[in-house]
């Protein structure tokens, strides 16, 4: 008999609350995050800032263009990576990241979700502007990718410049 593999089940919810479902009728938005028991996600903040046109910009396993000029954002940062677990911007544009916890090995080579979180509310000043960011690369992948690839695979096989450039431009 097949002895069958037991996963522990953790939980990654991001929740929203607005109008009438508050008190106060504000926005509450939260995450209940699957980070195991001390393990360091900090609260951080990044002041908005302006960068020289051309500069690049290290996020956790690639260097990207960077923009000409960041918002200034709040949000919960695992210590090992660039990204954002959780934040909102200086325009109030609040970004989750969900975790979805597999079977099938994770990518090593693509953008991590998290880093996708970050950059929506660095360059985004609406919750639309914030979208584009992150739904140009879902659209490369899906317009780009090979049936059964992973996106760091479409990314090796298209070369990783030639990626930023298509999900960089206007």
């Amino acid at each position: 008999m097949k002895k069958e593999e037991t996963r522990r089940a953790y939980s990654c919810d991001t929740f929203l609350a607005q109008g009438k479902a508050t008190k106060q009728g504000q926005m509450i938005f939260g995450k209940n995050s699957d980070r195991y028991m001390g393990e360091a996600a900090n609260v951080v903040y990044f002041p908005p800032k302006d960068y020289e046109a051309g500069s690049r910009l290290k996020i956790s396993q690639h260097e990207i263009e960077q923009a000409e000029h960041t918002n200034g954002l709040l949000g919960l940062q695992p210590h090992y990576i660039w990204g954002l677990e959780i934040g909102v911007n200086e325009y109030g544009v609040s970004i989750g990241n969900e975790a979805e916890h597999s079977f099938i090995p994770p990518d090593t080579d693509g953008i991590l979700g998290m880093d996708l979180v970050r950059l929506g509310l660095e360059r985004g000043k609406t919750a639309e502007e914030a979208l584009n960011v992150i739904e140009k690369a879902i659209l490369f992948f899906r317009d780009n990718g090979l049936k059964g690839e992973r996106f760091a695979e479409t990314i090796e096989r298209i070369g990783f410049e030639n990626v930023e450039k298509a999900l960089l431009q206007d």
